[in-house]
């Protein structure tokens, strides 16, 4: 994840596959206690493959972006640390 800072607003940048488009809200997959939990979250701007997301998310969240497919709320996730890109 990147952090992108405006003089209005701060947003994180994830893998547009990070998101869950809905009808009402987008979402993003959480790992928090080892199991994925769904968070609504609003997203802005888009680059590519990246999308900003601009509110839902506190600072040490652990999002999924990868098999977010494959994850089922209240089930075990397994973690991999994710090399920084800058």
């Amino acid at each position: 994840m990147s952090v992108s800072t405006g003089t209005a607003r701060s947003s994180v940048l994830l893998p547009t596959n990070a998101i869950l488009p809905g009808d009402k809200s987008d979402q993003v997959t959480l790992v928090k206690n080892g199991k994925a939990v769904l968070q609504n979250v609003r997203t802005g701007d888009r680059k590519d493959d990246q999308i900003a997301v601009i509110s839902g998310l506190a600072a040490g969240d652990s999002v999924v972006t990868n098999g977010v497919l494959f994850t089922q709320p209240g089930k075990p996730v397994q973690v991999r640390k994710a090399k920084a890109v800058n």
